[in-house]
């Protein structure tokens, strides 16, 4: 593929910490793929003005059509700088892992990577960026793709597991390289032979067979907007891959984002018009 050119990075900038109140709440962002350097300072403003105290980044902050090795290495160098300030700003950054950075560090190789940039990548993900396979949202599972009740049955995951639980043992399966193989299981809905696991299942294989009574956070399924489903089992889902584009560099979606906690679930914009941002973005 041809290397798409992309805005040249600018430093982070600087932003006064905002003064919050006791109560806590957290901005759940969708894929980024290589976006960081427009997206994430968007991500700082908005969590500081609804006095948010962490953010989640569910994923996938690798890999975009036609973006060249040294341009991501560039996008995620921006984004391991950019945590570092958020959290001088007293602001939690949790980066969980995509099946796309999964091949990076050395989970799979499926999606399109960039071969030569791999020990590169792999380093600011795991080094700079800390990335896991699950947190906890206000009581909510969040991870990249979801916990399909099949998978979670072979990984030996009991439906009586707590949330916190939950996420623990997925991070220590990615802790343990021995349980690599399991991670990276994906469904026949995104072409794979396995069950679908938390790096690949689709929005359809999790909300037909979700781990039971488990509310959850997940990105990987582009969609126009942030949306919420109710499974009849009893959990509530919300999916956020809202800022993917397609081949052509159109934006699939509106690059809405969600603030969570202390009684709040709320759908909020990262841009005004997203649209002509990420155009104006992937063209310079």
């Amino acid at each position: 593929m041809a290397g798409r050119k992309l805005a040249s990075v600018q430093s982070v900038h600087d932003v006064a910490p905002i003064e919050k109140p006791g109560a806590c709440k957290t901005l759940v962002v969708g894929d980024l793929h290589c976006k960081m350097s427009l997206v994430l300072p968007r991500v700082t403003d908005t969590a500081l003005s609804h006095c948010c105290d962490s953010v989640v980044l569910l994923g996938d902050l690798c890999d975009d059509w036609g973006v060249d090795g040294r341009a991501m290495v560039r996008q995620l160098e921006y984004a391991v700088e950019w945590k570092a300030k958020a959290e001088a700003l007293k602001l939690q950054v949790t980066v969980l892992m995509g099946n796309h950075d999964a091949a990076y560090l050395g989970l799979a190789s499926y999606g399109f990577t960039n071969e030569d940039v791999r020990d590169e990548v792999a380093a600011l993900l795991s080094d700079g960026l800390g990335v896991r396979l699950a947190a906890v949202v206000d009581g909510r599972l969040a991870t990249h793709a979801g916990l399909t009740g099949a998978w979670a049955h072979n990984v030996g995951i009991e439906e009586d597991t707590t949330v916190e639980d939950v996420a623990a043992q997925l991070n220590d399966r990615y802790a343990d390289r021995a349980q690599w193989r399991s991670l990276i299981s994906c469904g026949p809905a995104r072409h794979g032979w396995g069950l679908p696991g938390s790096l690949w299942a689709d929005r359809r294989e999790l909300l037909c067979d979700p781990f039971p009574g488990l509310s959850q956070i997940v990105g990987h399924t582009p969609i126009e907007a942030a949306q919420s489903y109710e499974a009849e089992s009893g959990g509530n889902f919300w999916f956020l891959d809202t800022m993917s584009l397609y081949r052509s560099g159109q934006p699939l979606g509106d690059a809405s984002a969600l603030v969570v906690g202390s009684g709040v679930t709320e759908v909020v914009p990262l841009f005004e018009d997203w649209g002509s941002a990420v155009m104006d973005f992937c063209e310079r």
